[in-house]
């Protein structure tokens, strides 16, 4: 999840991210920044570690689809609606599985601090 809040009351701007979403919300505020725009001036992170910290590679993104939902299960989060809903499994497998390769396939680039 990332919500980029507009500018309001103020004149100011929030990126929020959680989960993967912080991860969006790391490289949006950089993109933000390259692109000469201008930053917001708030920026929230929950759910997720550090984009420095090195991850253990795990490449669940490439395992069996019965394998996968096995591990996507375990982790938790995904509505049981969505896993024993064959239809809906169709929809959203590919985009759970995207959502890992992104996460395990990140490779952290060292920049300048927030400011």
């Amino acid at each position: 999840m990332i919500l980029f809040c507009l500018p309001f009351a103020g004149g100011s701007e929030t990126i929020y991210g959680h989960s993967m979403g912080s991860l969006l919300a790391y490289e949006l505020y950089y993109k933000v920044s390259e692109l000469n725009l201008r930053k917001p001036r708030h920026i929230f992170f929950s759910g997720y570690r550090a984009p420095s910290i090195i991850r253990e590679k795990k490449n669940i993104h490439t395992l069996p689809n019965y394998d996968f939902m096995k591990k996507v299960m375990e982790l938790g989060g995904t509505p049981d609606v969505i896993m024993n809903n064959q239809e809906l499994l169709q929809v959203f497998l590919p985009i759970l599985r995207s959502d890992f390769k992104i996460l395990e396939t990140y490779n952290y680039k060292e920049r300048e601090d927030f400011s």
